[in-house]
């Protein structure tokens, strides 16, 4: 009864969606409204069809850029957060600006981002880094921060190096945290990235969703929302299989 319970759970996200576009399709038909307004569903779901390569091609891009952007803010965020952990009077001066840098909105940031660096692929990434770096390194601070003292004293009585604390002890019990950061940090790359490109540049999917609404194509407007959705639905699950590899690892080694 269980595994069939978590079968049925599994499809519970893919019947919500089939249910939220079969009542789109059947509410636009009822009320006949106006594609310009709200178009039918099966009509965006063609011109994806329609527009595949080039929607395809500017995809790469928005991709490409959330990915690398992803990868460096892990990178950054890490060697931030052990840096912080190690040293607690850059702790105390540092991590009150990484929280005020927060306040400062992405809108303002991007532009002079795209005028200090131009506006190729690196300029986007640089965004996307930005964007993502917060959410991770107080995610990983935070799980050091959890780490349970006894542990931390076990490990001093050893006479355990730095590096031994960190592979042994530090790092894996920040996985979870890490993780939960990774997330929520995959959900704003893609908008950094689409921010960015909205900004200028020639490819994209935020470049595409310009050209879609001055032309107001309606329709392509809605199946590029649609396509920026899967794209970071895809990330997510990318990101939620390499926790499960990762975390399973984990307990292997632990046991």
């Amino acid at each position: 009864m269980k595994k069939k319970q978590i079968n049925i759970n599994k499809f519970i996200p893919v019947f919500s969606v089939l249910m939220v576009l079969v009542t789109w399709e059947i509410v636009v038909v009822l009320f006949d409204i106006e594609k310009y307004i709200l178009p039918r569903p099966t009509n965006v779901i063609m011109k994806i069809v329609d527009n595949f390569d080039l929607v395809v091609s500017h995809a790469k891009y928005t991709v490409f850029e959330a990915i690398i952007g992803i990868l460096g803010s892990v990178v950054i965020a890490v060697i931030t957060a052990i840096v912080l952990d190690k040293v607690k009077v850059i702790k105390s001066f540092v991590y009150p600006l990484l929280t005020i840098s927060q306040t400062v909105p992405l809108m303002a940031i991007a532009p002079l981002l795209l005028i200090w660096f131009g506006f190729g692929v690196d300029a986007k990434i640089l965004v996307v880094i930005l964007v993502c770096y917060f959410p991770i390194t107080i995610n990983i601070i935070s799980g050091f921060d959890e780490i349970d003292q006894d542990e931390l004293d076990l490990f001093k009585v050893m006479k355990a190096s730095t590096l031994n604390t960190y592979i042994k002890l530090k790092i894996p019990y920040a996985l979870p945290y890490f993780f939960s950061g990774l997330k929520i940090a995959t959900t704003y790359a893609v908008l950094g990235a689409l921010i960015a490109e909205y900004m200028g540049g020639a490819n994209g999917l935020g470049i595409y969703l310009i050209r879609a609404m001055k032309s107001f194509d309606i329709e392509m407007v809605f199946g590029i929302i649609i396509v920026i959705i899967t794209v970071t639905l895809l990330l997510l699950a990318l990101v939620h299989f390499i926790e499960n590899i990762t975390i399973k690892y984990k307990s292997k080694g632990d046991n």
